[in-house]
């Protein structure tokens, strides 16, 4: 487990290549992630200081509602692990390719 870059005390990774319009891909790749790394993961949670934040890139398509859905087992599973959930909209026009 290698974190693509560290802002301060916090350690940034790729869980996931999935697009900004495929937040269920994301989702099903971060359970992955946090399966594979659950005890590391835990570890550095646990250290003075440390925080974590499992951020989905999703495409703003500028509409009056957007939905995303967090599945349980990945709220419970981030949980455990000490890690956050965020989602971040970025503006995307129609018919622009979106990838995360």
């Amino acid at each position: 487990m290698k974190p693509d870059r560290i802002d301060g005390d916090t350690l940034h990774f790729e869980v996931s290549n999935a697009d900004f319009d495929q937040l269920s891909i994301q989702i099903e790749e971060a359970i992955s992630f946090l399966q594979r790394y659950k005890t590391d993961l835990e570890v550095l949670m646990a250290l003075p200081g440390v925080s974590g934040v499992l951020d989905f890139a999703v495409a703003n398509r500028h509409l009056p509602a957007q939905f995303g859905r967090l599945s349980p087992e990945l709220v419970c599973r981030a949980g455990k692990a000490g890690l956050g959930l965020e989602l971040s909209l970025y503006s995307i026009q129609e018919g622009e390719g979106a990838e995360a």
